[in-house]
């Protein structure tokens, strides 16, 4: 037994020499074979810049070289190899640069095939940096041929700007407006320019509207971005040193002012409607009137607890958000909230993560909310939606929920009346489709159980319903008002009387 083992193992032996030696030899002979070819150097399509190898292909082992030349105005941001994944730093010995020619040269080795990645940024424009606690937005950032930051320039001080503005004894604006036909648009117009009209009598100067520019195409869409920028830069031109202001019926259309070429980046641009507060803080406009999502949503929950306890007020100014209140329609269960005026630097206290603080409620807590959504395909719907239901929880409710598809009205009534009867509910938080499909929702429900309907609401009709145990939450309709709050606080915050 033990000789057959012995000469089993023997076998062995030779069989794992020979497959060893087999495969040693092929892995010298491939080693052998890339020794001897050229492998091709790539460089990938570059933008503002581009980078000369030395040789088109080179052995393993060879010395290669790359003349790396930005285009005028231009320098280096990055430079690796697909070989060496980590981005090639200026510390890099390798890496030379020549004060002369503003080029750069990198030395290396061959590794088999080579790509080459290069990217160039522009040295007058690196990112922009807003200083929040000084309220100043660095609008330029010059830097030296290798990126470093040597010195940051400042937009022009808003005090200082509107005195040097105010030099002519006028104050001259221009408001870029959509459709001449469209509601909103007229009443932001309007507002602005009644807003615009009252400021002078504050100062020693006059109000000028040089131009009403409607961006409008031919495409049938209600403005424009190409045609706001176009106006501008023809403005800036027709204007000269006349233009102080530009007012706009959007953040779409102001950041398309914002783009024209000849602007001066200190002149301030003002929009309505936050879609854009990432672009506020590059710089490229200075206010806008925000959809209050989370003062509202507030709101709506501690209007709900207030009703559930019996509390009186049922609400009142220190219900714990940031913009006013209307209380025009309180005694008709009606309430309404303003706009949030938002200048660059009130933009943290309305961003989407800025939670208003909410405590825990005992006396509520664990009491069942039926909280429903008219759309989950809306954005903005669901933003709202989102927010309150935040709120509703951290107060303590437990929350049950249902969201409609934004078009099938009955479909979503009778989801809600089912849901309805599968529990005795506290209070209901109701978000209709239709909104003169009001009286219809309502009838599902009991007379007694207290019910807040936010955000979707015909006011007219609300305030005409006279029912107890009913109460709205909607936006103002306001819409002229708010559209001159941001051009006042603007002026104020530019006065220094924020």
């Amino acid at each position: 037994m033990k000789n057959k083992f012995m000469s089993f193992f023997s076998i062995s032996l030779v069989t794992s020499f020979l497959l060893t030696s087999c495969f040693s030899s092929n892995e010298n002979h491939n080693d052998n074979e890339d020794e001897n070819k050229n492998f091709a150097i790539n460089v990938e399509d570059l933008t503002n810049g581009y980078v000369i190898p030395s040789v088109a292909s080179a052995k393993i082992g060879e010395s290669i070289s790359f003349k790396i030349v930005p285009n005028d105005g231009y320098y280096l941001t990055s430079f690796s190899l697909d070989n060496n994944i980590t981005t090639i730093s200026y510390e890099d010995k390798n890496l030379v640069f020549d004060n002369l020619s503003k080029t750069y040269t990198y030395n290396t080795i061959m590794e088999k095939e080579i790509n080459v990645f290069a990217s160039f940024d522009n040295k007058e424009s690196g990112n922009t940096f807003y200083d929040k606690d000084n309220d100043v937005l660095y609008t330029t950032i010059k830097v030296d041929p290798y990126g470093n930051e040597i010195e940051k320039i400042p937009e022009i001080n808003a005090n200082d700007y509107l005195k040097e503005a105010l030099n002519d004894g006028e104050l001259g604006y221009i408001i870029l407006k959509g459709q001449e036909e469209h509601y909103d648009a007229n009443l932001r117009t309007k507002g602005a320019i009644d807003a615009i009209n009252e400021i002078p009598k504050e100062g020693n100067f006059k109000s000028n509207l040089l131009e009403i520019g409607l961006c409008v195409d031919d495409n049938g869409m209600p403005w424009s971005d190409k045609n706001a920028t176009e106006i501008i830069h023809n403005a800036v031109i027709k204007y000269e040193n006349k233009l102080d202001l530009i007012i706009a019926n959007n953040d779409s259309l102001a950041i398309a002012a914002s783009k024209a070429d000849n602007l001066n980046p200190s002149l301030p641009i003002l929009g309505f409607d936050r879609i854009a507060f990432n672009e506020m803080l590059s710089g490229d406009f200075d206010g806008t009137m925000a959809f209050p999502f989370e003062d509202q949503a507030l709101l709506t929950a501690a209007l709900v607890g207030n009703l559930i306890t019996n509390k009186k007020p049922v609400i009142d100014v220190f219900y714990g958000g940031k913009v006013p209140l209307d209380f025009t329609y309180l005694d008709k269960h009606l309430i309404l909230t303003d706009y949030a005026t938002v200048l660059r630097k009130d933009i943290e206290d309305y961003d989407i993560g800025a939670k208003r603080k909410v405590e825990k409620n005992n006396e509520v807590k664990g009491m069942k909310i039926l909280l429903t959504s008219y759309s989950s395909f809306d954005s903005f719907a669901q933003r709202l939606f989102k927010s309150l239901l935040y709120y509703l929880e951290k107060i303590g409710y437990t929350v049950y929920t249902i969201v409609g598809d934004g078009n099938n009205d009955q479909a979503f009534m009778n989801s809600i009346k089912e849901k309805y009867n599968e529990n005795n509910y506290d209070a209901i938080i109701l978000n209709p489709i239709y909104l003169d499909s009001l009286k219809d929702y309502l009838a599902i429900f009991n007379e007694t159980i207290p019910i807040v309907v936010y955000n979707r609401v015909n006011n007219n009709e609300f305030v005409t319903l006279n029912k107890e145990n009913v109460y709205a939450v909607n936006i103002t309709l306001d819409i002229s008002k708010n559209a001159g709050n941001i051009v006042k606080k603007w002026y104020n915050h530019s006065i220094g009387l924020d």
